[in-house]
């Protein structure tokens, strides 16, 4: 599966959403449709069936074989291709244990909490903490974070670690939700070891809880890029992803990437 384009910045995203509005105004829950089949890009299955779970197209189309989401399944057509040592952000979910399979030589981690030191194994899976990991210098390929980085205290030094655990020409490559703000700006951060609430605080759900409990720190803008820039990566940028073959609809996936 390939991006329907790249995009630096806002026109260049517009412009794809306004080529690509047979696909991502698609809404098959309107017409009834709860089920649909195609070519699942995580676990290759190509005649997957979906099953529709809302009209949160980007989280809820769920492929039957392997339990990935619309998200997930557009970052598996990503990574697909990449080789080495890759550090995922994620341990539990259905597309780290799919993974685990295909990259054998990578590293799946999640974050368990302050009480813990990066590296630590606890309960079978990996400790990690992005703003302070145990990884070596320039150590992995790449990074790949699929709607973590919002739930991270700080995202600029979480960047900045990650810059510092990547091999020369490594990348990031992440989602986050993204809702088109010029600029990133801070929902909540940590002052004296205490939460410090700067908009009303909002939860995503937690793998390893399997609750709602997963603060946002961030809301990310335009400014993305030059994040990613300040932070010393020489090529910022983010994929379209979206195709009624591959059962995304509904939706336009951006997957941003950092080129070191």
């Amino acid at each position: 599966m390939k991006p329907l384009g790249i995009y630096k910045d806002k026109s260049e995203f517009v412009k794809i959403v306004n080529e690509n509005q047979h696909v991502i105004s698609k809404s098959p829950l309107k017409k009834g449709v709860k089920e649909i089949t195609g070519n699942c890009s995580a676990c290759g299955d190509q005649k997957a069936k979906f099953k529709i779970l809302s009209d949160n197209y980007r989280e809820s189309i769920i492929c039957n074989s392997c339990d990935c989401n619309t998200r997930n399944r557009s970052v598996a057509a990503r990574i697909n291709k990449e080789e080495g040592k890759l550090l995922f952000l994620e341990a539990i979910t259905p597309l780290a244990r799919l993974m685990s399979y295909k990259k054998r030589d990578s590293i799946f981690c999640e974050y368990l909490g302050d009480n813990y030191k990066s590296g630590e194994i606890i309960g079978g899976i990996r400790h990690e903490n992005i703003l302070d990991s145990s990884l070596e210098d320039q150590s992995v390929n790449a990074v790949i974070s699929t709607d973590v980085f919002e739930h991270v205290a700080d995202f600029e030094t979480a960047i900045l670690e990650c810059f510092r655990i990547l091999k020369p020409n490594g990348k990031i490559i992440f989602t986050i939700p993204f809702r088109g703000e010029e600029e990133t700006s801070k929902r909540a951060d940590i002052k004296n070891g205490k939460i410090n609430y700067i908009k009303e605080a909002e939860y995503h759900g937690n793998p390893v809880s399997g609750a709602s409990d997963s603060l946002v720190f961030t809301d990310f803008g335009w400014d993305i890029f030059e994040i990613g820039k300040r932070c010393g990566f020489k090529n910022c940028y983010a994929e379209a992803y979206a195709g009624e073959d591959f059962a995304i609809i509904g939706t336009l996936v951006g997957i941003f990437i950092y080129e070191k």
